[in-house]
């Protein structure tokens, strides 16, 4: 639920007063909310309780449903704790609900990298490079190029890589390897 909502509800239900939902003031008493969110998740992370600190987490999302950073802090919790199915459809929830944003499919595409499933990355991420991606998008589509044979596709997408970020070395290591498989 966004702050609006919250706002809404709260004026509905008579807990905020009409002339409290007009002072702007309110942004540093919702900042503070989500500062103090942040640090009950972070104790009860360090302390150990992942189920309050998803609880948490849940709640600093639904006040925030268009932060990437508050979303993939509870996917990367939901994973962590065998809760793939959980985390997988956060993402893609994210990824509908903010089609442009240039991190839409960035925890999708991490997702079934680090799952192995390099099959489902060309067609997510490929359309996404016009949007100039996280460089991360770049690795995670080179690599899965190459592990599905499809050399001259991954080092086309390593060429990008490279134009965008002439000093990444590994990036110039990963294409002339992938190069060499070419020439074989």
């Amino acid at each position: 639920m966004g702050k609006m909502k919250l706002v809404v509800v709260g004026l509905v239900l008579g807990l905020i007063p009409m002339s409290w939902a007009q002072d702007p003031r309110q942004d540093a008493v919702w900042d503070a909310i989500d500062e103090a969110m942040i640090q009950y998740v972070d104790q009860n992370f360090h302390d150990g309780d992942l189920p309050r600190a998803i609880q948490g987490l849940r709640f600093r999302y639904a006040m925030h449903p268009d932060d990437w950073e508050a979303m993939s802090d509870l996917g990367w919790l939901l994973e962590s704790t065998d809760r793939q199915d959980e985390a997988l459809g956060l993402y893609m929830k994210y990824r509908r609900d903010y089609p442009d944003r240039r991190d839409a499919c960035y925890s999708v595409a991490q997702f079934w990298f680090l799952k192995k499933s390099y099959a489902k990355i060309p067609a997510l991420v490929e359309p996404e490079l016009k949007k100039t991606p996280h460089p991360n998008m770049y690795r995670w589509l080179a690599h899965s190029y190459d592990r599905l044979g499809r050399y001259r596709d991954s080092v086309r997408v390593w060429d990008a890589l490279i134009a965008l970020l002439p000093g990444d070395l590994p990036a110039k290591s990963n294409r002339n390897r992938v190069l060499a498989k070419i020439k074989k």
